[in-house]
């Protein structure tokens, strides 16, 4: 039995047995209760890490590819692409 076994006769009246069985649903229906309480908390704390956890992840990458590629290269591709055209590179 989902909510634990006992001897229904051992309740002398009715109104004791429905009352019992009434609690037993209050009862599960405040543990439901707390535990999504406690999942919201969970959820809410995640999402205030969630941003900061998106910036430095970005953050991170942007240092790995700005290591892995370097601005010399960069700029030297783009005076290359200039002279081949036979344009000058203005500011």
């Amino acid at each position: 039995m989902l909510l634990g076994e006992y001897d229904s006769t051992n309740f002398a009246d009715y109104y004791i047995y429905w009352l019992s069985v009434a609690f037993m649903f209050i009862i599960v229906i405040v543990m439901l209760n707390v535990l999504i309480a406690i999942v919201g908390d969970s959820y809410d704390a995640t999402m205030v890490k969630s941003t900061e956890l998106f910036w430095r992840a970005k953050v991170e990458l942007v240092a790995k590819v700005s290591t892995t590629i370097r601005g010399d290269d960069l700029v030297g591709k783009d005076v290359r692409v200039e002279e081949q055209r036979g344009g000058t590179e203005q500011d």
